[in-house]
């Protein structure tokens, strides 16, 4: 399945899309990434914008997970997390 030019073709079913469905655009919509030829497939779950289809690849997060954690040598890549602590640590609530 192709879409006319000018337009994006989605995969997968979320955010009221449709799967195999035609939409306006020169990229893809958020909750999705580009795998290539105009194709967009979901992002995962906790990904708002991401580069590919891992927890570990969102490039922007939903406010039920603020935090973008990034990966070692990843550039913009990593994890949204309810805490911008690192691992062995917590948010004590101050802050700071």
């Amino acid at each position: 399945l192709t879409c006319d030019e000018g337009r994006v073709l989605i995969l997968d079913s979320k955010f009221g899309y449709t799967s195999n469905m035609c939409i306006e655009g020169q990229g893809c919509p958020v909750g999705f990434y580009d795998s290539g030829n105009g194709r967009c497939r979901q992002c995962h779950q906790d990904c708002k914008r991401c580069g590919g289809p891992a927890n570990s690849q969102c490039m922007e997060c939903f406010a039920d997970r603020p935090y973008l954690v990034l990966a070692d040598g990843s550039g913009e890549e990593g994890e949204c997390t309810k805490s911008n602590c690192s691992e062995r640590y917590y948010m004590d609530g101050n802050n700071s």
